[in-house]
C-alpha cells in the first residue's frame, strides 16, 4: 500500500481510502469478463460519478442518456446533475438489463424484479471489498488532482456544504487500494 499526504500537510484526524488507477483498470477488466453486470455496473457508476448510495438506487432507466454519441446519467438528489459516463460503463448497464430480463423503470433491480434497496447495494459493494464511500472519495480525489475548483467539485459530487466536505480532502492522509478482488498490481 502506498501512502500519500496532499501538500505535505500532516493528517489531522482522518485517513481516506482511495482506489488506485491500477485497481480501477482491474475493475474494468473484471467487468468485461463477469456475468454479474448489474453489480459491477453499480460499482463503476459510483466510481465514475461519485453518486451517493440513495441516488444510485433511485436511478431509473430513463436517467441514462446518449447525447452526441456521449453517454450521460442524470442524477436527481440534493443537487440535480447530468454527468458523463464511459461508453464501456454504458454498455455494461445495457447488458445488465438484458441479463436480468427486468423491464421496469428502475435502473438496478433485485432478482425479484424490485428496485434494489440501499441494503442490497451496500451488500454488493461489500462483497467486492468496497464501500460507496471509498468509491465516492476516489471520485472527489480524482477531481481535486485534475485541478477542478472546489465549487465545481461540490456541484459534480452533489455536495451542498462545500467547505466542510472538500476541505477534508486537503487535510488528510490517503491509503491507496492497489488490488481488486485480491488481484494485486
Amino acid at each position: 500500500m502506498k501512502m500519500f499526504i496532499v501538500n505535505n500537510i500532516p493528517s489531522a484526524h482522518s485517513k481516506k481510502t482511495i482506489i488506485s488507477k491500477d485497481a480501477k483498470d482491474l475493475m474494468y477488466k473484471y467487468a468485461n469478463k463477469t456475468w454479474k453486470k448489474r453489480n459491477i455496473s453499480m460499482i463503476l457508476l459510483t466510481l465514475e460519478t461519485g453518486i451517493k448510495l440513495y441516488e444510485l438506487i433511485a436511478l431509473n432507466r430513463d436517467d441514462l442518456h446518449v447525447i452526441n454519441d456521449n453517454s450521460y446519467v442524470e442524477i436527481r438528489g440534493a443537487i440535480t446533475r447530468t454527468l458523463p459516463i464511459s461508453e464501456e460503463l454504458h454498455s455494461y448497464i445495457l447488458k445488465s438489463y438484458k441479463i436480468s430480463g427486468y423491464s421496469g423503470e428502475a435502473m438496478f433491480s433485485s432478482r425479484l424484479n424490485n428496485r434494489c434497496s440501499r441494503q442490497a447495494a451496500a451488500t454488493i459493494f461489500n462483497n467486492y471489498g468496497l464501500t460507496s464511500q471509498i468509491l465516492r472519495d476516489t471520485y472527489i480525489y480524482n477531481l481535486i488532482n485534475s485541478g477542478v475548483d472546489t465549487y465545481n467539485i461540490a456541484q459534480l459530487a452533489g455536495i451542498t456544504t462545500t467547505d466542510q466536505m472538500i476541505s477534508k480532502f486537503y487535510n488528510c492522509e490517503y491509503k491507496f487500494i492497489d488490488e481488486f478482488l485480491g488481484v494485486p498490481m
